[in-house]
């Protein structure tokens, strides 16, 4: 805008109303405002609602609701010097309706995606630092008067950095929300988490990738038939940062999932994740070529996306079974198998039954190809394998 310099929009959306909303920071000689801007279809602007609360706004992701308001959350520096959580209501018109205000832990809370539920409240997710663990993942949920429903906290296994990125209402009616979670001994975990629309915990899936090292959700969208698809990064074995999708139950369990590993062998992350229907995703990403940094589309189909694990990531595949009659053996003193749930998946990625330690009886399937999905208990990784059901 003009006298103002790095200025940056970090969300828009399209409303309801057939305008154009986009939220960010202005700044100016170092001081950053908090800032929405309404743009007509046809590029011309309507009005910019500028809000300087302290030395550093940021409004970070906004939302059209079905009330035909605009709900906006970021962060602002509060009085002793930390970030606090904000959320703002504004109508139609740029016309400021409320602002809410999360400040009460001692160090930063900041407030980085909002969905708009069908019971008309909203849900805002990101993190707050009470001391002593870390970052602690939080949600919250405000009603469109701007009264706080509720908070929900997560402070991950390894009593360290867990992080809220996107949040989305379901159809469902349910809340689900995604990010990273410090493990156990396995750094950071893809997580994906499900909340009633009271606050309550649902489930929490925890992914640890091949590498043991960091993975992270940055996108999240939500099926109208109940399953949900996550997209962000794992760490693979010797391949950097890989492009990570995953399709995810309604109940939380793994559907099927999908990795891309750039021609640079760097690292590759999804940001963004689209459906234009409940059979096409895609996802925008960044992905690292040879000697550059590009800009990655990839189109999956939802309803055959099971990856094979590939054969330098795998523990031993030596004494796993590849052909089968009747039978499928999962050997009991397998390094694979010890401390582990296993299911067997169709070629679209359906469980089609539970498998466990030694001979499991197959005849009930059809002839073909299937893969066999084993999650292990200790470093929560997932290795998946071919079988051939001979007839």
């Amino acid at each position: 805008m003009p006298g103002y310099y790095n200025d940056v929009a970090m969300a828009v959306i399209y409303g309801g109303d057939g305008n154009i909303y986009a939220a960010g920071i202005l700044c100016e000689y170092g001081y950053e405002d908090y800032v929405v801007i309404s743009l007509t279809s046809a590029g011309s602007e309507r009005w910019a609602y500028i809000r300087d609360i302290s030395s550093w706004d940021t409004a970070r992701d906004l939302v059209w609701g079905a009330d035909g308001n605009i709900y906006v959350t970021g962060w602002s520096r509060g009085p002793g010097g930390s970030l606090d959580f904000r959320v703002v209501g504004l109508r139609p018109n740029g016309a400021e309706k409320w602002v809410y205000t999360y400040a009460q832990s001692n160090g930063d809370d900041r407030g980085s995606f909002i969905a708009y539920g069908l019971d008309h409240n909203l849900y805002v997710a990101g993190y707050t630092k009470p001391g002593g663990s870390g970052s602690d993942l939080i949600v919250i949920s405000v009603d469109t008067l701007g009264q706080q429903r509720w908070i929900h906290t997560y402070n991950g296994p390894g009593n360290g950095d867990d992080y809220a990125i996107p949040v989305a209402a379901g159809p469902d009616g349910c809340v689900y929300v995604a990010g990273e979670a410090t493990g156990s001994g396995s750094m950071k975990d893809m997580l994906v988490m499900s909340l009633t629309s009271s606050g309550n915990q649902n489930w929490l899936s925890l992914f640890n990738g091949p590498g043991n090292r960091d993975d992270e959700v940055y996108a999240l969208a939500c099926a109208s038939t109940g399953g949900l698809y996550a997209a962000g990064y794992s760490t693979g074995t010797s391949t950097g940062k890989d492009l990570a999708v995953m399709s995810l139950t309604g109940s939380g369990d793994t559907t099927w999932s999908y990795r891309y590993n750039g021609t640079g062998n760097g690292n590759d992350a999804g940001y963004s994740l689209v459906m234009d229907s409940d059979s096409v995703l895609y996802v925008a990403a960044v992905s690292h070529g040879l000697d550059t940094t590009d800009i990655l589309m990839v189109s999956l189909e939802t309803g055959a996306g099971v990856q094979e694990t590939r054969e330098d990531e795998l523990v031993t595949m030596n004494r796993l079974p590849t052909i089968i009659r009747r039978v499928l053996y999962l050997p009991q003193a397998s390094s694979v198998m010890r401390g582990a749930s296993s299911v067997m998946l169709d070629i679209t990625g359906r469980k089609v039954m539970e498998l466990k330690p030694g001979a499991n009886d197959v005849r009930h399937l059809a002839p073909g190809v299937y893969f066999v999905r084993e999650a292990q208990a200790q470093a929560q990784a997932q290795v998946v394998w071919k079988v051939v059901m001979a007839e």
